[in-house]
């Protein structure tokens, strides 16, 4: 897309107001890998100390595990769904297959491990979060 394609969704051609949503993009997306990692590591079952008002508590954990399967979810279907209908749905100027199309299939293709990877680590911080009931043994 090009720059005046890009500036043109934008109500008076605005490069404020683009300028803004480039950059809200970029802190949802940082935001989002920083609760993603919080799946993995120690912040992500006790909200660490110098965050105020929620320092010290403990993560609602189910509430995190539904966030992330949601989150993976809208990945997986964002990026499969995006990425093979642009491909496919992409007018190519020529029969074959140019070195840019290539360049952006293999710098973007592995986001699209992103929503599985994320439903793995999910599934993971439940399993290592929600204690398993013991099943009693039978008496005899």
């Amino acid at each position: 897309m090009e720059r005046e394609e890009f500036l043109a969704g934008f109500p008076d051609d605005s490069p404020l107001l683009a300028l803004g949503y480039v950059l809200l993009l970029g802190a949802v997306a940082e935001a989002a890998s920083y609760l993603t990692l919080g799946l993995v590591r120690p912040w992500g079952e006790v909200v660490p100390r110098w965050i105020p008002l929620l320092g010290g508590r403990p993560v609602d954990t189910g509430l995190a595990v539904i966030a992330a399967s949601l989150g993976a979810l809208a990945v997986t279907f964002l990026w499969w769904v995006l990425f093979f209908g642009g491909l496919l749905a992409a007018e190519s100027p020529d029969p074959g297959v140019s070195a840019g199309e290539v360049l952006f299939v293999a710098a973007y293709a592995p986001l699209l491990l992103w929503g599985p990877l994320l439903a793995a680590v999910t599934w993971s911080y439940h399993r290592r979060t929600h204690s398993v009931r013991a099943v009693p043994e039978p008496r005899r």
